[in-house]
């Protein structure tokens, strides 16, 4: 009864907002300077995101961003975060043999009516880790996530947007334990409120939001989110981009049954720079955070590498 009356007071505070700012003029959304023509001219109902305009009101390296991403990297505290979650796997995964690890994120946006003061619309992503072998050569996929959201889009005056997301859920799937170790098969399952605040200010994007979670029948209680980031494009020609961005957040881990001592505040850093052709990103990036899926969460980790990124 609690979470019902919670989310039918979330979705007045919804209804109102876009009644506020729907009478809104044109003029007055928060992108008139850079609206091209495709945008003036795109239909309001099933479409997805106007790539001239939204790349400056999305945050680049923010993880929950639904930016499909392919991260080929080197993590040297991959080994310490499967052997302290299970000391056992050493063997069924050949620790040793790892030599790269492969990030990919298949994510999107589409909206389901878009008007110039406000958008409503869902998301999806699903995030796949895999790990590069030389001996024998092969990928392993481990720790699957899945991820859909429901947000509405508030384009507010002076270059800004407003993102709320009543509905974001998380969850693990297809291979949540370890390869040959059924008995550590384990599962991440929760689910968010978030609002996040954009601002384009001549070639840089600032953003800052926060999450909680009201819902997490899961070992891991990941109860708070806190955000900050910034984008910087630098124009070199036409449509492409010198770009530089980086992601700092905070995230309070409230309840972790196989890992207390992880329980707290913890950070996680993202850093990159490269170069944007239209709605592709090929960027080194760098960053120092615990992982998301469920064989690592409770574990310190930095990555270094190559990430290859697209916005559809």
């Amino acid at each position: 009864m609690s979470f019902l009356k919670y989310s039918q007071k979330s979705y007045k505070i919804l209804l109102l907002i876009i009644l506020c700012f729907s009478s809104k003029t044109h003029t007055q959304t928060a992108t008139p300077e850079t609206l091209s023509p495709e945008d003036k001219t795109s239909r309001t109902y099933l479409t997805f995101r106007h790539n001239d305009t939204d790349k400056y009101y999305t945050g680049w390296l923010n993880p929950r961003a639904f930016i499909t991403r392919f991260y080929i990297n080197h993590n040297p505290d991959l080994k310490n975060a499967f052997l302290t979650r299970n000391p056992s796997s050493a063997d069924a995964w050949n620790l040793d043999g790892i030599t790269a690890l492969l990030e990919a994120r298949i994510a999107t946006e589409l909206y389901l009516f878009r008007f110039p003061s406000w958008g409503l619309g869902f998301a999806g992503a699903l995030d796949i880790p895999l790990l590069g072998r030389n001996q024998p050569a092969t990928l392993n996929v481990y720790g699957v996530m899945g991820q859909i959201a429901i947000f509405v889009d508030v384009f507010l005056p002076y270059d800004m947007k407003l993102r709320i997301i009543p509905l974001f859920h998380e969850s693990t799937h297809l291979a949540d334990g370890y390869k040959g170790d059924s008995s550590d098969f384990s599962y991440i399952s929760y689910e968010f409120i978030s609002i996040e605040l954009y601002k384009k200010f001549r070639d840089f994007t600032f953003y800052g939001g926060v999450e909680i979670t009201y819902n997490a029948p899961s070992e891991r209680l990941l109860r708070t989110r806190i955000q900050i980031g910034t984008d910087y494009r630098y124009p070199i020609w036409k449509k492409i981009n010198f770009i530089l961005g980086i992601n700092i957040a905070a995230l309070y881990d409230e309840k972790v049954s196989r890992h207390p001592e992880s329980e707290g505040w913890h950070p996680a850093i993202n850093f990159g720079t490269g170069i944007e052709f239209d709605r592709y990103i090929i960027a080194l990036k760098v960053s120092h955070q615990r992982g998301f899926e469920a064989a690592t969460y409770h574990y310190m980790q930095t990555h270094v590498g190559l990430e290859f990124s697209v916005t559809f």
